[in-house]
């Protein structure tokens, strides 16, 4: 598999991490909220994860490297989205809240 198709599905794997809980928090409570109430509230929820969007580039790279300097390749599409998905997994449990 070559590098890029590894860095994307690792990005792949940190953005279902990341957006997952996004999605969760920002499901409507109530039936009868307006389409616009909805969409804005999913903005506002979601606007510090696009910055981890980009921090999951980073991460993946980070993968990556870190790989290749021990020697392991990433063979399959799913080794790469598993990769990014734990990586980001666990560091949203280190942080603080």
């Amino acid at each position: 598999m070559i590098s890029l198709q590894i860095v994307l599905w690792i990005m792949v794997g940190v953005m279902i991490s990341v957006i997952l809980p996004v999605l969760r928090k920002s499901y409507p409570q109530v039936t009868a909220e307006a389409a616009k109430a909805f969409w804005q509230r999913l903005w506002e929820t979601g606007r510090p994860y696009l910055v981890l969007g980009v921090g999951s580039l980073l991460t993946s790279l980070l993968i990556l490297a870190g790989l290749a300097n021990t020697g392991t390749q990433i063979t399959t599409w799913h080794q790469a989205l598993l990769l990014g998905y734990f990586a980001d997994s666990t560091l949203q449990k280190l942080k603080p809240d």
